[in-house]
């Protein structure tokens, strides 16, 4: 660090000296040079550019700042002058790009349908990007056959976006809440207490309406953030991982709440918990390490675990001798004391009984088999 700042500082120190020594000649000498600092402005100007775009080269090297940004009145000078200090000013810094998202091609008409993918595979990111918030580097997202990016500006009223953080303000209460957010959207006067008033019977607090959000338990906060993305009545709602942290009964209510928007819109659920999936959807998509590697039905995708699942009963303690390749995916204790356990493999197991295969069942040996390029 001491040595990088010292390199910083150099050039720094060099316009100081020579303006000292100008001063020194003018006082000692008498002569008189106009141009010095004309001279030191345009130095340090140079200085400054050259620093500020190795600076911002750094940052993009280490991750720390985005290539390119979507959201801004100036993005296109933004993003020039980050993809100038790469090229210009990062020439020697590593440039080893993560690819997010890779061939990943799908059509939605109606319905609810299931994203499911380890973590890290790409799922935010493919709904940031679908819901505008990211422009894809390549390749192209349309809605009703238009391209995103010649109705991006407009894209709110037809897209609602649930993230994982729904922001909501604890101090306000949801029918304040939505009204504000309702003025925001632009929606009149004369409709916004209507539409409030209804979203809040469909998602099923008119009860709790007058009490703050930070009173209400994580599923009802999550329903409030539903009734905001569905202000605008957009055709197609985008919600990232929507169950996480809720108890199972909430769990239940808030998936059956989709799957009821689901049936005159297109609703779209990335989540890791394989049985929201199967309990809500009949399509799933599967994307592991950047890629698709399965669109279809969730009857398609249990039945690629067909006659590869076996229950395996063996003393407290005791596992299992299973082959190398075999996935273990549960542990449960019977009531005689004895432990059961799930395995998946394509061999034949002895002293194993063989039981139906589950979406689980089909998602993990999707995954597990699954050998796609990074």
């Amino acid at each position: 660090r001491i040595v990088e700042r010292l390199i910083y500082a150099a050039p720094w120190l060099v316009i100081i000296s020579y303006l000292l020594f100008t001063e020194i000649n003018l006082h000692t000498q008498g002569s008189e040079k106009p141009n010095a600092y004309f001279v030191s402005a345009i130095a340090a100007l140079i200085v400054l550019i050259a620093q500020g775009m190795r600076h911002s080269a750094e940052r993009q090297s280490r991750g720390l700042l985005p290539r390119r940004v979507s959201h801004s009145r100036i993005k296109a000078v933004i993003n020039s002058w980050r993809g100038l200090s790469a090229q210009v000013a990062g020439l020697d810094l590593p440039d080893d790009p993560i690819v997010a998202l890779s061939g990943v091609n799908f059509e939605i008409e109606r319905g609810m349908v299931g994203i499911l993918g380890p973590n890290g595979a790409g799922k935010t990111t493919l709904l940031r990007q679908l819901a505008g918030i990211l422009n894809p580097t390549r390749g192209t997202i349309r809605y009703g056959g238009v391209q995103l990016k010649r109705i991006q500006r407009y894209l709110a009223n037809w897209v609602g976006y649930l993230p994982q953080d729904t922001g909501l303000p604890a101090g306000m209460s949801a029918v304040d809440y939505l009204n504000w957010y309702a003025a925001l959207y632009g929606i009149p006067a004369g409709e916004r207490k209507q539409r409030v008033k209804d979203l809040l019977g469909e998602v099923d607090l008119t009860g709790k309406k007058d009490e703050k959000i930070s009173e209400l338990s994580g599923g009802m906060q999550q329903r409030v953030a539903i009734a905001r993305t569905l202000l605008r009545m957009p055709p197609v709602i985008i919600v990232d991982e929507p169950t996480v942290g809720l108890d199972p009964r909430e769990r239940i209510r808030l998936r059956n709440l989709l799957s009821k928007l689901a049936r005159d819109r297109i609703v779209l659920i990335s989540t890791h918990v394989v049985e929201d999936v199967a309990a809500a959807c009949e399509r799933v998509i599967v994307i592991a390490k950047g890629e698709l590697v399965f669109d279809g039905g969730t009857e398609e995708l249990a039945h690629r675990a067909t006659a590869k699942v076996w229950e395996v009963r063996t003393q407290q303690g005791i596992k299992p001798i299973i082959p190398t390749k075999s996935i273990r995916t549960h542990e449960t204790p019977s009531a005689d004391g004895k432990t059961v356990h799930r395995i998946l493999t394509s061999d034949y197991l002895d002293d194993a009984e063989p039981v139906n295969a589950t979406l689980e069942d089909g998602y993990i040996w999707l995954i597990s088999h699954t050998d796609t390029k990074t």
